[in-house]
């Protein structure tokens, strides 16, 4: 099993974030990549600050406190698929474009500090039974 590094892009039109995508790639020699931006990073700007709107006023919209939306926004808490739902039914971008930046973001992060995470690959004592 091999671990491959991603990279993670991102379509936006009209102010609106349309794709994400992850791509596995692989060069000959090592190629630094570039952070993916947290999830909340990109709804407070091609969102929030997109419409004009404060946090409060946003939080009012997406029915939640301005504490949840700011904790969001401020990248202290990771986007849920429940606030993910609301942003999509609040402003447009889908669930799977919004829970795919979470998870590129969250997938570069533990690649980047997996180093410090100690398990040895379980290998098997006994051998496969027979087939009958």
């Amino acid at each position: 099993f091999a671990c491959h590094p991603q990279l993670a892009t991102f379509r936006i039109e009209d102010g609106e974030l349309c794709e994400v995508n992850l791509e596995d790639y692989h060069q000959e020699k090592p190629m630094s990549m570039h952070h993916p931006p947290h999830s909340g990073a990109v709804i407070r700007t091609e969102i929030v600050e997109a419409n004009g709107l404060t946090v409060s006023d946003a939080a009012k919209v997406l029915g939640v406190s301005r504490q949840a939306l700011s904790g969001l926004l401020n990248g202290r808490v990771d986007l849920t698929g429940e606030m993910a739902v609301r942003i999509e039914k609040a402003f447009g971008p889908k669930l799977e474009t919004l829970m795919g930046m979470q998870s590129a973001y969250n997938i570069f992060q533990i690649r980047h500090s997996s180093q410090k995470i100690n398990v040895r690959r379980f290998r098997s004592v006994q051998p496969l039974a027979p087939a009958q």
